[in-house]
């Protein structure tokens, strides 16, 4: 288990501890300097590749059917710092994927129609498989 420490808002800690320090807020409650918790690893990553397809096919399976599919593809890299050392503990580049097909056939009432039109998350599902090889990856160094 870990925790997340906010390090692009810093700013913001820090009028608050002003605010507390100025006697307006409850002294039993107002944040205090010094307690603002050290982070052990910094993790840093991008996304290098972001590829998306869309393909159209023959469905056999029904009589003049159709299949439509989009497909994305995301590549993430991902850098852990030990913060004390400055050792860098984990470097990789993992790829994801995520596919969403539909089918679709000829209706005597409607002419051609596919069922489902719904593509969302297929980036997110991408991401997410990216991320999961990347975990999997890091129990190794536990």
């Amino acid at each position: 288990m870990f925790n997340l420490l906010e390090r692009e808002r810093l700013d913001y800690l820090a009028d608050e501890i002003k605010l507390g320090q100025s006697g307006l807020i409850d002294p039993d409650t107002a944040p205090r300097v010094g307690k603002i918790k050290g982070a052990q690893y910094t993790m840093t990553g991008s996304v290098t590749v972001y590829e998306f397809y869309e393909r159209a096919g023959r469905n056999p399976r029904i009589i003049g059917g159709r299949t439509k599919a989009k497909t994305a593809y995301v590549t993430l890299d991902l850098r852990i710092i030990d913060n004390t050392t400055g050792e860098i503990v984990y470097a990789a580049s993992q790829e994801g994927q995520g596919t969403r097909e539909i089918s679709g056939g000829y209706s005597r009432y409607s002419g051609f129609y596919y069922g489902e039109r719904t593509y969302g998350g297929i980036l997110a599902s991408a991401t997410r498989d990216a991320v999961m090889k990347h975990v999997h990856s890091m129990e190794i160094y536990e």
